[in-house]
């Protein structure tokens, strides 16, 4: 196994996700590039497996995923949470990307409509 692979599956959290750290508080973002890159390893762990339960947990009611179970609401973080999970849980995913093709944006370009946000 390379020295990342063993990173990877040495840095999981007990909530099966993964932070920004080892150590760190569980986040969407590196939760799915974790499994991701561990993609291979499905056979070989279950590290994985736990990885995509914390992802699907955190889900919300309306297919988007917030940073971490702490936001409360849907955000970037979706396009992560449906690409890791495209490959092994359509549902969710689908339910992700609709979430993602319903969301508009909001773009600032003048400083002054930022104090009207």
């Amino acid at each position: 196994m390379n020295p990342g692979t063993e990173f990877l599956l040495a840095s999981q959290n007990s909530d099966g996700g993964w932070g920004y750290k080892p150590g760190g508080m569980s986040y969407v973002e590196p939760t799915a590039a974790a499994l991701l890159a561990l993609s291979n390893l499905k056979e070989l762990s279950r590290a994985p497996r736990r990885g995509l339960e914390f992802l699907q947990k955190l889900q919300r009611a309306d297919g988007g995923w917030g940073i971490a179970s702490i936001d409360p609401d849907g955000g970037w973080m979706t396009a992560w949470a449906v690409w890791a999970l495209a490959s092994e849980d359509n549902a969710s995913a689908r339910r992700g990307a609709d979430w993602l093709l319903r969301t508009e944006g909001l773009r600032v370009t003048n400083a002054e409509d930022v104090a009207h946000i």
